[in-house]
């Protein structure tokens, strides 16, 4: 189960401050530059189930994931989560052999094909609050889908281990002071809405 906040980040200057601070990133946080393509059917079968199936390149390596069910509560996104490390870089229903026969019944015979990508870089640190130790990530890049793009710009603190109720308290007490708005949608959600958008023009 992956359990992260999402927040996006209202400012140039707060993102300035959130990358200049020692305690959250600061000069220990490792920069990460991530190329991902999401995969859907022309129909978009799969967003409307909710499900994600993603690509992502990542400092030269690639991993395969698939994100369903769960919801979002606050910024707070709650969803189950199977990745899978790749030798190439392409995506196949093998890569999930426990979810395969779901999602080929949700494909019935419509055919995948990409219909997201994103292009971000991203600055990460492993922080403990606690005895929780989560991922803190400040990511920047944009959403292109459809020869349509969206910028983007966001705080995500993703829990690894512990509590989710310390999760909670460190976003409400550690930042605090940064103007960051919960964030409903997904990096995909986003995408998926541009594919939409472009159909419609």
């Amino acid at each position: 189960m992956e359990r992260e906040y999402k927040l996006s980040i209202a400012d140039p200057q707060t993102k300035e401050r959130l990358l200049g601070d020692e305690e959250l990133l600061g000069e220990k946080a490792c920069r990460v530059v991530m190329k991902a393509t999401y995969y859907d059917t022309a129909h978009l079968t799969l967003g409307k189930e909710r499900i994600g199936l993603r690509l992502r390149q990542e400092n030269g390596s690639n991993v395969a994931t698939l994100k369903f069910g769960g919801g979002v509560d606050g910024g707070l996104h709650l969803r189950e989560e199977v990745n899978c490390e790749k030798t190439t870089n392409e995506l196949s229903l093998d890569d999930f052999p426990k979810q395969k026969p779901w999602l080929l019944d949700v494909l019935g015979e419509e055919i995948l094909l990409p219909v997201v990508q994103t292009d971000i870089v991203r600055y990460r640190r492993i922080l403990f609050y606690g005895d929780t130790r989560f991922e803190l990530a400040l990511d920047e890049g944009v959403v292109l889908s459809n020869g349509l793009q969206e910028s983007i710009c966001e705080l995500e603190i993703e829990l690894l281990t512990g509590s989710l109720a310390d999760l909670d308290e460190f976003v409400a007490i550690r930042l605090q002071g940064y103007a960051l708005e919960p964030e409903a949608k997904s990096k995909l959600q986003r995408g998926l809405a541009l594919w939409q958008k472009a159909k419609q023009q």
